[in-house]
Parts: structure tokens; C-alpha cells; sequence
């Protein structure tokens, strides 16, 4: 029973992280599209390159922690906050990503 709650916590976690991508990406698309007309500038592009990988980064802490309690000999010790660790980090990074498409949206576009 034990394995089958850290593996369904695992699934839950990981299907959280992939929406938080979708809906990231999804933001960022609507942020682009309201500023049709004129294209992003280099400083721009590189907010949307970082925000993308901000947002892919609690998909493979979610494999991590799997991959650390399954196959290490020592698996939650040295993990911050155990099996709770990619929950944290995917509303951690979403903050971050809302604050990255803010700049994006401010002064990521010529003038």
C-alpha cells in the first residue's frame, strides 16, 4: 500500500506539473498575440526561452524524485521536503514564470 501511495502521488504530481507547462505556454501565447503587430525583441525571446525552461524544470524534478525513492539505496535523505519536493517547485516556478511573462509582456517588444 505504501508504494502504491508514493507512486499515485508521483502521477498527481506529475500531471500538475505538465498543466502548469500548458498553461504557461498557453499565457505566453496570449502574451504574444496581444502584441501582434510588432515582433519580439532578442531580450524578449530569451524571457520566453528562460520561462519555458523554469516550467519544464518540475516535470524532471518529478522523475528525480521518482528515480531516487525506486532505485538509490538512500532515497529521501538527501531530498528537501521528501515526496512533496516537485509540488513545491511547480508553484515555486509558476510564480516565477507569471513575474517572467510580466517582463515579457512589459519590455520584451520593440517600440
Amino acid at each position: 500500500m505504501s508504494n502504491f501511495l508514493v507512486i499515485l502521488g508521483l502521477l498527481v504530481q506529475l500531471v500538475l506539473s505538465v498543466v502548469a507547462l500548458l498553461w504557461i505556454l498557453a499565457f505566453l501565447g496570449f502574451t504574444d498575440e496581444t502584441k501582434r503587430s510588432t515582433s519580439a525583441n532578442f531580450l524578449g525571446k530569451s524571457l520566453v526561452t528562460l520561462c519555458v525552461l523554469v516550467a519544464l524544470f518540475p516535470i524532471g524534478l518529478v522523475f528525480w524524485v521518482g528515480w531516487r525513492y525506486y532505485f538509490s539505496s538512500l532515497p529521501w535523505q538527501d531530498i528537501p521536503l521528501g515526496l512533496f519536493l516537485p509540488l513545491v517547485a511547480t508553484l515555486v516556478c509558476s510564480l516565477l514564470c507569471a513575474g517572467l511573462i510580466y517582463l515579457f509582456k512589459v519590455i520584451g517588444y520593440r517600440r
